[in-house]
């Protein structure tokens, strides 16, 4: 567990906005925390259901699960470098790319498949009916953000 202001200053150390001889400013420092607000609001926004404390000022601790720190760090300096004119490097790129998998993996919902009435149970080769043959009709398909299917 960490406060916003370890993760903000660990994602401008990957940006190299904040380093030992020139630390950052406390301006840099509001801007990637308002940055890091509205990245947690899209990520619930998203369905991704991590669990943090969401933080109204920079002081206040996150409660998240130690193994979401990297890609909040990564992603938070991925989307805090334009704002601070500087470039990413493709290891942090790399990195992000596969902490926002995981996370997506361990965080998300994941989608029930549901079947239309029209579509068979079992593998077709019974010659006499047990129980349904079919699903029942008032399921559908859905994707995966839970809109029906229309065919």
């Amino acid at each position: 567990m960490s406060t916003a202001n370890e993760r903000v200053r660990s994602a401008l150390q990957l940006v190299g906005a904040d380093t030992p001889i020139k630390p950052a400013r406390p301006e840099v420092i509001n801007k990637t925390f308002k940055i890091l607000q509205q990245m947690l609001l899209l990520w619930n926004s998203q369905s991704i259901l991590t669990g943090l404390t969401f933080p109204s000022d920079i002081g206040d601790e996150l409660d998240e699960p130690q193994q979401i720190q990297s890609a909040i760090d990564t992603m938070l300096a991925i989307k805090a470098a334009p704002a601070h004119q500087k470039t990413i490097s493709q290891e942090v790129r790399a990195l992000c790319k596969t902490d926002m998998q995981q996370l997506r993996n361990q965080f998300s919902p994941k989608p029930r498949t549901i079947y239309p009435g029209s579509l068979p149970i079992g593998t077709g080769n019974k010659t006499f009916p047990i129980g349904p043959t079919f699903y029942p009709e008032e399921d559908t398909l859905d994707t995966e953000a839970g809109v029906p299917i229309t065919i």
